[in-house]
């Protein structure tokens, strides 16, 4: 049997509202993942280096002697690095304009309404990856501009499945079983 998906059958969702700043802070946190785990190693490689030049001996010398201080400085270098990300990204929350949008879904695209006056139409071909995570989806059109949809922003639970019927029709997005 072959069911012919017709306009009538297609549902137009809403969400509202926006992200709270532990939303907002949660996301950086999770954009940071990667970055934390690479400066973690840039610093061990910087601070075996200078122990490398100070020693001026064998590299075995150097690992038994400065090891542990070694990653001790990493880490604590590392936990600062952190700590200024969390500090940059309160900031940028107190100064956006905008902490709420409302959102108008469909099989085609997604359009962000910033004001009456204001909006932004993205078709779902254009979003380059996604995940739906901690109660939200990140929905990443460019490196720049990510939609930050918490779940609780949908005005039902079957608007929120079907928003996940249309993003499974897009591969780059991955969302949890």
């Amino acid at each position: 049997m072959v069911t012919i998906l017709t306009e009538a059958n297609d549902k137009e969702i809403q969400a509202n509202g926006g992200y709270t700043r532990k939303e907002f802070m949660i996301f950086h946190s999770f954009q940071r993942q990667k970055i934390v785990f690479l400066v973690f190693i840039l610093y061990l490689l910087l601070f075996l280096l200078l122990s490398y030049q100070i020693v001026d001996d064998s590299l075995i010398i150097v690992l038994l002697l400065f090891g542990i201080p070694i990653v001790i400085l990493a880490s604590i270098s590392t936990f600062l690095f952190v700590i200024v990300e969390k500090f940059k990204n309160r900031l940028e929350y107190d100064y956006q304009t905008f902490h709420s949008w409302h959102f108008t879904i469909n099989k085609e695209k997604i359009i962000q309404h910033f004001s009456d006056s204001y909006r932004i139409d993205i078709d779902w071909n254009d979003i380059q990856k996604g995940y739906e995570i901690y109660g939200m989806f990140f929905l990443y059109v460019t490196k720049k501009h990510i939609i930050i949809l918490p779940i609780r922003n949908f005005y039902s639970k079957s608007d929120y499945l079907e928003f996940k019927k249309y993003a499974k029709k897009n591969k780059k997005i991955k969302l949890k079983k």
